[in-house]
């Protein structure tokens, strides 16, 4: 029993030590969950407001460039008028266009061309300089879709085309060159169209400056086309795959259908599985004044301008919308502090339990006797006094036997305290195998014990000791010992009929045990003899 009671002793020592542990580890990890929370939360907030602050700025970065855009078209166009309602020459118009086109040097090309197609001015400018296309070199350009299209529209509308590269004789032109063309049909006096008038505007710029708008962005900037091409991406390779053979698949929506659909839904800024999505709808119409009665027309439809913070990347570790994700990532970046928290808490844990330690022996030796590991006197009488009722309601019942050893000063004395003390420990392990878990012992003093019977009458006590007598004279016929055991005691019971104190028991019992103790000692001899 008593080795049983010590593994008790030891797992429930090692439960309370990993109890410990794990409190302190996981009052830390929630300090430090609930810190890195409000801190990420707040980065992630303020990226947030940022990639907002810069998509808005990239839209308005594009409105500026195409509102200077059509203001120069409406310029060309005044100038077109004049000239015609001068009667000037063609060669004048030119000239004020070349002249134009070298101080703005962002057009491709400047032309007009009649109601047939056919092109009558054409100012170019390459390498630095705008020059005037001969006469002989212009083109018809019926079969232009942009032709066509400008066309069909109305007299105050302001064509836009969509944005693409710049093609000759059905090729590509190395190295790429991106266009939009805006345009208008001019009108003469009587409401006749005289044909249209094309800015070929150089777009490679307004890519560039996107791109370097982009350095402010937390994350990973995109100009899309209304199908979801990219116009502008961080990745070269991913822009204008529309123009390309067999890359027609290539679109932001198959890269990312949800949140493709999403952002054609209207939404502005969200989170998905991917990361933080914001964007803008490029939009033209607030680009013209209304007053004038003017309408744009845009050959492409909408562009969008999206932002993507990815969650693997840079700033992954400020996502906390998905618990999983940002507690693996709060013990990745944080793993220093977790060791630290590990160890201090181990530490912490093994003081407090080698304090614990301390303390329940102290508090073991304070209570029990060293040599039998039972009850000492104070607190086994404390024990015995608590076990009896505050009232008389309540049915109680406890036997206490007085126990003596008989002869303990003799062997002693003859065969040293050695001898004597295993003798004390021997009659105290039989009482203790004998009795049931809720009874006890207390060593009242040198040679003399109390066995508490809790709810045991005296016949039941009586019954108890023939066993432990039994024991005894079992270990005297079979181990030899140079000593016999031999014990006196004395039993009295207590229960609610009587009011008696634990003081008048105890003393009603050693009277007892007294009486018997006399009568063994006529025939007394526990020194064995040879």
């Amino acid at each position: 029993m008593r080795e049983e009671k010590t593994k008790s002793n030891i797992v429930n020592r090692y439960k309370i030590f990993l109890l410990t542990l794990t409190l302190m580890m996981a009052v830390a990890f929630a300090f430090i969950y609930i810190i890195e929370l409000e801190v990420r939360s707040s980065k992630f907030e303020t990226i947030e407001i940022n990639e907002k602050r810069v998509v808005s700025l990239e839209n308005d970065y594009i409105g500026n460039e195409f509102r200077m855009i059509l203001s120069d078209l409406n310029y060309i166009d005044s100038i077109f008028d004049d000239g015609l309602t001068a009667s000037h020459t063609f060669e004048e118009i030119k000239n004020e266009w070349m002249h134009f086109s070298s101080e703005r040097f962002i057009y491709d090309k400047i032309r007009f061309i009649d109601t047939d197609g056919d092109e009558r001015i054409s100012i170019i400018h390459s390498n630095d300089e705008a020059y005037i296309v001969p006469d002989n070199e212009l083109e018809n350009k019926i079969n232009r879709y942009y032709f066509q299209d400008i066309m069909k529209i109305d007299k105050e509308d302001i064509y836009v085309s969509p944005l693409d590269l710049d093609m000759s004789e059905g090729e590509i032109v190395e190295p790429y060159k991106p266009l939009i063309r805006f345009a208008k049909q001019h009108y003469d006096n009587y409401g006749n169209s005289k044909g249209i008038l094309i800015l070929d505007y150089r777009a490679r710029d307004l890519l560039d400056a996107f791109k370097k708008i982009t350095y402010n962005s937390n994350g990973v900037m995109a100009l899309l086309n209304s199908d979801g091409y990219w116009l502008s991406a961080e990745d070269n390779e991913l822009e204008w795959q529309f123009m390309l053979e067999n890359q027609s698949d290539i679109t932001f929506g198959n890269r990312y259908p949800v949140e493709w659909n999403a952002i054609l839904k209207g939404k502005t800024q969200f989170l998905s599985t991917n990361g933080l999505f914001t964007s803008e709808i490029v939009n033209f119409e607030t680009m013209i004044d209304s007053r004038n009665g003017e309408n744009i027309l845009f050959g492409d439809g909408h562009w969008y301008i999206v932002s993507i913070v990815p969650r693997d990347g840079e700033y992954g570790s400020l996502f906390v919308d998905i618990q999983s994700d940002f507690i693996l990532n709060l013990l990745k970046d944080d793993i220093v502090y977790f060791v630290l928290i590990i160890i201090i808490s181990v530490l912490v844990a093994f003081l407090l339990d080698k304090d614990r330690s301390a303390y329940s022996k102290i508090k073991y030796y304070s209570e029990y006797d060293a040599l039998t590991k039972v009850y000492n006197r104070r607190a086994g009488i404390t024990r015995l006094n608590d076990m009896f009722p505050i009232n008389d309601r309540r049915h109680f019942l406890v036997s206490i036997c007085f126990v003596d050893v008989n002869g303990l000063k003799l062997v002693n004395d003859l065969l040293g305290h050695k001898l004597g003390d295993e003798l004390i420990v021997t009659v105290v392990d039989v009482i203790r195998k004998m009795i049931r878990d809720n009874d006890f012992i207390i060593r009242m003093g040198g040679d003399e014990f109390l066995i508490v019977f809790d709810e045991l009458d005296p016949s039941g006590a009586e019954n108890v000791w023939e066993r432990i007598v039994e024991a005894y004279e079992q270990i005297n016929n079979t181990e030899f010992r140079p000593y016999l055991i031999s014990v006196s005691h004395g039993v009295v019971c207590h229960d609610n009929k009587e009011s008696t104190k634990v003081d008048e028991l105890i003393m009603l019992a050693d009277e007892k045990m007294y009486e018997e103790k006399n009568i063994l000692k006529s025939n007394l001899d526990v020194i064995r003899k040879s």
